[in-house]
């Protein structure tokens, strides 16, 4: 009887243990992206990302990219895609029909100059609580701009909340 007792405690401790250490809402990195280059323009490209929440990433830049923008900072532009169709949503933005708002935030790393923490973030439409749902995105596009390439354009020269626009102005979907 006793046996039995320890082996049933320790198989809750153990199923406790496990869950309390699965991390759904702050996945790192769930696949490595693929990187495109060109130009003032890097793109990481992450495929199949599902997350609560909240979404950590790190993106690493080439070193040479790091070296050569002036000012060693970056713009970033989000866009994801939920399905097979070719629709595309920036971030930070909107979404009043499944009634979330999705934004980012970002973080250079102060031990290593080519990495970036950066972190996607959904809240309710309407107020700064939680989603609280799960979201799948098909695909995940990080767009990291030099700001010298930007700086004097206006939005009539450039849509930046416009997938297809951003792609062709920087030359990213000419590879």
């Amino acid at each position: 009887m006793k046996t039995q007792f320890i082996t049933y405690c320790s198989i809750l401790l153990f199923s406790i243990c496990f869950i309390s250490c699965s991390n759904d809402d702050n996945n790192l990195d769930q696949e490595g992206p693929e990187l495109s280059a060109k130009g003032d323009a890097i793109m990481f490209s992450y495929q199949d990302q599902s997350f609560r929440d909240s979404l950590n990433l790190q993106l690493i830049f080439p070193a040479q990219d790091t070296i050569t923008s002036k000012s060693n900072r970056w713009v970033y532009l989000g866009f994801y895609n939920e399905s097979e169709k070719n629709e595309w949503y920036s971030i930070p933005g909107v979404r009043q029909e499944k009634n979330y708002k999705i934004y980012n935030e970002h973080e250079k790393d102060s031990s290593n100059p080519e990495l970036v923490k950066f972190k996607i973030i959904t809240e309710q439409a309407k107020s700064s609580e939680s989603y609280g749902n799960t979201l799948n995105y098909k695909e995940l596009k990080i767009i990291a701009i030099k700001p010298e390439a930007i700086r004097n354009l206006t939005p009539a020269d450039l849509d930046f909340k416009d997938f297809f626009a951003v792609m062709d102005y920087f030359g990213l979907n000419k590879e």
